[in-house]
């Protein structure tokens, strides 16, 4: 009998550690892809955005996405696109490191917003009228702020 019982805990474990793994690879995976959702650029769409898209107008931003894996480039992205992120995280193991990430120049300035115009306040300015400020679209910050609710769905489909 204790052989059988230390049999069964052995591979209760196994399968612990097999459930953790996936439920750790999915979550990465499925936040790297909330994260490069796209829409178009406010060229395409007459001024407006939804928050938390990627806009694409010549694709040198999702271009940019750059996947790694404990230090390794795994993944880049191209044609308008974000690299295979099952590819990509393939090699992911549950303690590994995963960095997805946008490399353009303006990537920055895209998530977070930026400022075109500064009137500086000064009314005889050449810019007298106001600022111009472009909102963030907080396209990573959206994404990885549900990382527990995806997380949740994740191990959800592991419960007995």
């Amino acid at each position: 009998m204790t052989q059988n019982f230390a049999a069964d805990v052995r591979r209760m474990t196994e399968k612990a550690k097999a459930n953790m793994e996936f439920v750790f690879k999915a979550s990465v995976q499925d936040v790297s892809e909330l994260m490069t959702r796209r829409q178009p650029s406010v060229k395409d769409t007459g001024g407006t955005f939804q928050e938390g898209y990627v806009p694409v107008d010549e694709g040198e931003l999702i271009n940019s996405v750059e996947v790694s894996v404990n230090g390794a480039i795994t993944g880049q992205g191209g044609n308008d696109a974000p690299p295979d992120f099952v590819a990509s995280l393939g090699t992911l193991q549950l303690g590994g490191a995963a960095e997805v990430v946008f490399t353009a120049p303006h990537a920055r300035p895209m998530e977070y917003g930026f400022r075109t115009r500064d009137d500086n306040g000064d009314a005889d300015s050449q810019y007298a009228g106001g600022d111009v400020d472009v909102p963030g679209r907080f396209f990573v910050r959206n994404a990885v702020q549900n990382w527990g609710v995806i997380v949740d769905q994740n191990a959800r489909l592991f419960e007995d």
